[in-house]
């Protein structure tokens, strides 16, 4: 059972490298070759990192907890608090009335939206895309294609996210309201806030881990 339950976690590991965007590089394990890290490995060089300060304990904790479940649902917990509180915080400062639970459900959202959600088709969860620059030639009444003028834009299929958006339809029930009517641009507002205060705890866990030999 022991062996199953870690066989379970060590897995999960490889999830969160695709989620934060490291990518594996394989390595011949000949003569002169370097074997794959292990997932053991992964997990103690979060440690690593936080203990160096290259990750903040926060951002350690929602790796282990939320990726690994290597945590207690009490960590989980501290970290939906965490969220909250920042939440509380924006919604006041925006002059927003937002019930607590309500506020709660979007924290729980946004998390979700993270770790299940499947990546956007579009920017293929890479969160910006190529875009070939263009012009409007009036004579030919068509457009001309810059081929060597482009350049790499937030994905707005996904607002950044990497993350295959949801309907606010599917937003509002969700969080326990009534249909796609009830999510207000505050509430999205709080979503995007949310989702960018997880965004950057990826953004510490890839530059972690992307230190190691074989990560780029």
């Amino acid at each position: 059972m022991l062996h199953k339950k870690i066989k379970g976690v060590l897995m999960s590991v490889m999830q969160m490298l695709s989620r934060v965007g490291v990518k594996t590089v394989r390595f011949d394990v000949g003569r002169g070759g370097k074997q794959d890290l292990t997932p053991e490995d992964l997990i103690m060089h979060i440690g690593m990192a936080e203990a160096a300060g290259r990750l903040s304990e926060i951002a350690a904790m929602f790796a282990l907890a939320y990726y690994t479940n290597t945590y207690s649902d009490n960590t989980k917990d501290l970290i939906i608090r965490f969220l909250c509180a920042r939440l509380f915080i924006k919604a006041k400062k925006e002059g927003m009335r937002v019930k607590s639970n309500t506020i709660k459900q979007i924290v729980n959202l946004s998390i979700s939206n993270s770790i299940d959600s499947p990546v956007c088709p579009k920017c293929n969860g890479q969160r910006r895309v190529l875009v070939v620059l263009t012009e409007f030639n009036m004579r030919r009444a068509q457009f001309n294609h810059q081929s060597n003028h482009s350049e790499l834009q937030d994905c707005k299929a996904c607002n950044g996210t990497g993350y295959k958006q949801l309907s606010n339809y599917k937003k509002a029930i969700n969080c326990d309201m009534s249909g796609g009517k009830s999510w207000t641009t505050n509430h999205e507002m709080l979503l995007a806030f949310s989702q960018q205060i997880i965004m950057d705890w990826n953004k510490e866990i890839k530059q972690a881990l992307s230190s190691i030999h074989n990560f780029q």
